[in-house]
């Protein structure tokens, strides 16, 4: 029996890049991004323990948080843009524009944190109430345009606080503006600049790319994809988890990891005669998941 619990909400803002840190910027999708643009949105939760109480949090810790999260989005500003999809046979971008923000929510729990970050099954309604919802899609024009067109937030963040337990951090996001590389390199900078105070280092020496021009489609792939995603609405950009849906932490020790490639490599050795065979960590443990 699934464990229903709701949280209260303590603080709705919206965090911004620094005032005229970034320009008005369009960026056009590619026929890469086109099959995400009928996928319902993706959704990170990341567990922190953290043994303090609520007010300790919001005066020590969640400033720190806001602002390293707005230095971030100078170089990360797509995610507080959204997704415009005009009438065709228009193509969809994203666009951002001076006043732009990620919507973020902060929140506090009584429910038991422990059993919520613990390797044993439970079921995915438990961590629901931890990830927050996108806004409502909108109508808008784009100012050349008088027809209009359909406008969407690409990333919420909800801060969920368990006093004197641990704190959670739920996002959510479209596929359509960052693949799982993207994403992971997003949180990592904030998580830098977060950590260092606002030292923007680890930014100037990874900064993300947007170019579109090194991804060339002669063969018009891309109106491929689009009309085989079929048409694109509002109503595409929604999302519902399943009843009965249950989900497990498995661990995998590093020991383990080593066991399986050596058990891996011997095997190919033998039986395919291959000499050069190398394995990832990621490569082992899927197949490993996927054995079991």
């Amino acid at each position: 029996m699934a464990q229903h619990f709701s949280v209260k909400v303590l603080e709705g803002s919206h965090v911004s890049p620094p005032p005229g840190s970034v320009p008005t910027t369009s960026i056009p999708l590619t026929f890469l991004d086109t099959v995400w643009l009928s996928c319902c949105p993706m959704q990170r939760l990341f567990f922190y323990e953290f043994p303090h109480p609520t007010s300790y949090f919001m005066q020590n810790t969640l400033p720190n948080l806001k602002h390293s999260l707005s230095l971030t989005l100078q170089h990360f500003f797509p995610f507080a843009g959204k997704i415009k999809l005009p009438p065709p046979p228009q193509r969809p971008y994203i666009f951002f524009t001076e006043g732009d923000y990620i919507p973020f929510l902060v929140a506090e729990s009584e429910a038991d944190f422990n059993h919520l970050i613990g390797n044993h099954a439970r079921h995915a309604q438990e961590l629901q109430a931890l990830v927050p919802k996108l806004p409502p899609p909108s109508m808008s024009c784009d100012g050349t345009d008088v027809s209009k067109q359909v406008s969407v937030s690409l990333m919420a963040i909800q801060l969920t606080i368990f006093p004197n337990a641990g704190i959670s951090i739920g996002i959510t996001f479209f596929h359509a503006a960052a693949d799982g590389s993207a994403f992971a390199h997003f949180t990592k900078s904030w998580a830098s600049v977060c950590r260092s105070q606002g030292d923007l280092a680890f930014l100037h020496n990874s900064p993300p790319d947007y170019s579109r021009g090194t991804i060339q489609d002669p063969r018009g792939i891309w109106s491929i994809f689009l009309e085989q995603s079929g048409e694109l609405t509002a109503d595409l950009f929604s999302s519902s988890i399943p009843i009965d849906v249950m989900r497990v932490t498995y661990g995998v020790s590093e020991t383990k990891i080593e066991t399986l490639k050596k058990w891996v490599t011997t095997k190919c050795k033998v039986q395919e005669n291959e000499e050069n065979l190398r394995l990832s960590t990621f490569a082992v443990t899927c197949a490993y998941i996927g054995f079991i």
